[in-house]
């Protein structure tokens, strides 16, 4: 018997999961934050994230490790990259095809992702907390060691704004609490 999720079409997934667009690309919801200790940053989050067929994110770094974790669907390559040097894991079902579960992504290295043939569902666990005063996201067409100036923009409103006109709500967390 095939899973829920396996059959079902990213749109479905979009709406059964509550997935807002994310300023990167694909989309997503945190779904879980754990506080920290004494009034400081929280300690983790966790959200789902969604990219269709053929989509990509843009590239992205964070101030705190991320661990993705492949969901549903079909498989997703995650590059990273510090300098020039680029690597790439592809995750996703296909163990016995060299797939993998999971991937580590460490603090400040910079991250995009690709979908393949059909859409993926992964989740993000970041620890400590994702905080946008930690988050750098690239100007389009940017490239690891290819130059060009890291956009430090205050994605905060983006976010908002982004969430509110697609679903009426306020995003969450690292999406804007």
């Amino acid at each position: 018997m095939t899973p829920p999720a396996a059959s079902a079409d990213a749109r479905e997934l979009i709406e059964r999961l509550r997935l807002v667009p994310h300023p990167e690309g694909g989309w997503y919801r945190e779904t879980w934050r754990a506080g920290g200790q004494g009034g400081g940053r929280d300690a983790v989050t966790a959200i789902h994230f969604l990219l269709e067929a053929g989509e990509r994110s843009g590239w992205r770094r964070v101030d705190a490790t991320e661990i993705w974790l492949h969901q549903a669907g079909g498989a997703l390559t995650l590059s990273t990259a510090r300098g020039a040097q680029v690597a790439a894991v592809r995750l996703g079902p296909d163990l016995m095809g060299g797939d993998q579960l999971q991937a580590v992504v460490e603090p400040g290295q910079w991250q995009s992702a690709q979908a393949g043939a059909r859409w993926v569902l992964a989740a993000c666990v970041v620890a400590p907390a994702c905080e946008f005063s930690g988050f750098e996201m690239a100007p389009e067409g940017w490239r690891p060691g290819g130059g060009g100036a890291v956009l430090r923009a205050a994605l905060r409103p983006t976010i908002i704004t982004t969430a509110a006109r697609e679903t009426g709500r306020r995003p969450e967390g690292c999406s804007g609490r």
